[in-house]
């Protein structure tokens, strides 16, 4: 492991070599040839891995791809710089006719140069977060860049010009090969599988994730924690295991009744479909959105607010740069949405000891529809956490139930609000071991928790360290 460390640190200096070229402009030649050679070992190197999963030295250089793609870049631009400096009429160069002749080497060296351009700007984490799947459909550019410098080659290597284009006919053979038995794999693997809730994309051991260096046959559990869904984003956190996936067409039509704005922030919003027949939901059950952009279809969930006749209300945080926050902008009423059900059940007991609830932004609407449902008039608590005033929504649904004790913690507010008849207002986060304390609760008292993952957790232990028990807990 260490040589490996070492090899990494080494190739990440290779590409410092490049500054020989100012000096001895000759060079420009090698820069090009390694960097050609170079690119031949990186596309061939995947569907090789996926054809001879077993061979180690294969695994090693596709997490070395990484390394090798700045060597190709910067041993690229070294030659083009040299290019550059050399040609003095770069505009009669342009505008020469036979520049433009298919039949002459430099036609296919610009058209290799042109998509060589996004590729070198889109290579980072950055691209890769503002253009989501479309990134990967950017990156495909390679190929045909591959393509045009394989053609540069030929042209200038006349006397091997059929050995050189039967790189890329092998090529074409080695890819379909490897995608036959990757799909044959996924077919028959009896792998462990790892199902991302928000967009269906699947985790399979047998595969890989090449573009985030995860090789096959990785365990989920040595999937580093900073890992996300090449479709979606999202993190491990967002998959559940699953042994057999059968995806069966089981959706509902409905139409967007109403659309509203609940807050200052403007980014939640009250989404009400209205559907054929009558929905029966249990108070916490989530509903899947199947939504479609440009990319292609997916899925997201999102927890039932209200469910009455025909009529279901869903509470969503739009995200703006997020893949489904741009399609709930652009939603309005009337618009076509097709939903189906989800696996969990987030669901209320019918107890009569002593409810709390805990939730964060959005994480009131599964709180909100148990809250609705409960038909005694005990008092029972909610704890709501949001950063500021602007985000604050459904005050006066709230506000309405008259045995609801609300607690809103505002952790980036200054300005407090006026505590309204059950409605108390504090500054910063939730607070619980000193409210358990005021509050003088009895061991048996259920909660219910609607957070993210880190804050459920914190939260859970907490309860368990105060010797609550009775812990009922939804992670979005």
């Amino acid at each position: 492991m260490k040589i490996f460390k070492a090899l990494k640190i080494i190739l990440s200096l290779v590409p410092l070599l490049w500054i020989i070229v100012l000096f001895f402009p000759e060079t420009y030649a090698d820069f090009w040839s390694i960097s050609w050679k170079i690119l031949i070992i990186i596309m061939f190197v995947r569907p090789l891995r996926d054809i001879f999963p077993k061979l180690k030295f294969l695994d090693y250089l596709v997490k070395l791809r990484k390394e090798l793609w700045i060597i190709v870049w910067i041993f690229w631009l070294a030659h083009v710089i040299w290019f550059f400096l050399w040609l003095w009429m770069f505009t009669e160069f342009l505008s020469n006719p036979t520049m433009w002749d298919y039949k002459w080497y430099l036609f296919w060296w610009v058209l290799a140069f042109l998509v060589s351009i996004p590729l070198l700007i889109t290579s980072n984490l950055k691209s890769i977060k503002l253009l989501w799947k479309n990134w990967k459909r950017l990156q495909t550019l390679a190929y045909f860049m591959f393509f045009f410098v394989l053609i540069h080659v030929a042209f200038i290597e006349k006397d091997e010009m059929w050995w050189t284009l039967s790189i890329w006919f092998v090529y074409i053979i080695i890819f379909v090969l490897a995608w036959y038995l990757n799909k044959k794999r996924l077919a028959t693997s009896t792998s462990e599988k790892y199902l991302c809730v928000p967009c269906w994309w699947i985790y399979d051991e047998a595969l890989w994730d090449p573009d985030w260096w995860i090789a096959p046959w990785t365990k989920w559990e040595d999937i580093p924690d900073t890992w996300k869904c090449p479709v979606c984003w999202v993190g491990k956190e967002d998959f559940k295991q699953i042994n057999r996936l059968k995806l069966k067409d089981n959706s509902i039509e409905t139409n967007i009744k109403s659309i509203q704005i609940l807050n200052k922030n403007k980014d939640v919003i009250e989404l009400s479909l209205e559907t054929k027949k009558e929905i029966i939901v249990k108070a916490g059950q989530f509903i899947t959105f199947i939504l479609k952009d440009n990319s292609w279809e997916f899925r997201r969930s999102y927890s039932v607010s209200e469910s009455k006749n025909n009529e279901l209300k869903f509470l969503i945080k739009i995200k703006k740069d997020w893949r489904w926050g741009k399609i709930f902008e652009k939603m309005k009423i009337w618009d076509k949405l097709k939903i189906e059900w989800a696996f969990w059940n987030f669901a209320l007991k019918e107890t009569n000891v002593k409810k709390v609830f805990i939730a964060s932004g959005t994480g009131l609407s599964p709180v909100y529809n148990m809250l609705k449902t409960i038909n005694n008039n005990e008092e029972k608590i909610l704890f709501f956490w949001l950063k500021e005033n602007n985000d604050i929504f459904y005050l006066e649904q709230l506000q309405k139930i008259s045995w609801l004790k609300t607690y809103i913690y505002l952790s980036r507010e200054d300005n407090l609000l006026n505590d309204l008849d059950n409605i108390k207002f504090f500054r910063w986060r939730i607070n619980l071991n000193n409210s358990l304390k005021e509050l003088n609760l009895e061991k048996n008292t259920e909660f219910y928790i609607c957070w993210n993952p880190w804050l459920v957790e914190e939260t859970t232990q907490a309860l368990k360290n105060n010797w609550f028990t009775e812990i009922f807990k939804e992670i979005f």
